[in-house]
């Protein structure tokens, strides 16, 4: 008999430093549904005035336009915000793992891989 084993939400991570060292714990902007090695940008909430995770955006002005970081775990919530972990710096990835927007171009996605690579995450 044959098993399958569920996909482990992480697998996009090829090298992160120990301890938590590549990970930062940031508040997700509301209404937002984000997915493992989805590819994320930060904005300032309006109401809060704090820096917030949101889903990548190239065609944004706001912040959400820059690639800060990729997310670990799934995310899903309504009005209110919630703490959330994203790989944010000194880190390798999958590239075939990653999340991106539907829309995005060839030009902006390697816009926001050499964003990625400036935070010190590789993208591979």
């Amino acid at each position: 008999m044959t098993s399958t084993q569920p996909k482990h939400p992480s697998t996009f991570i090829a090298y992160e430093g120990s301890g938590g060292f590549s990970r930062e714990s940031m508040v997700v902007a509301p209404n937002q549904t984000l997915v493992p090695g989805q590819v994320v940008g930060v904005t300032v909430g309006r109401e809060s005035g704090q820096n917030e995770v949101t889903a990548l955006d190239p065609s944004g002005t706001d912040g959400s336009q820059i690639a800060a970081g990729i997310l670990v775990h799934t995310v899903s919530h309504g009005p209110t915000t919630q703490k959330a972990t994203i790989l944010a710096h000194r880190a390798e990835v999958r590239a075939s793992e990653l999340t991106w927007p539907a829309k995005i171009s060839n030009v902006q996605r390697a816009a926001a891989i050499k964003q990625l690579e400036a935070v010190g995450i590789l993208v591979k």
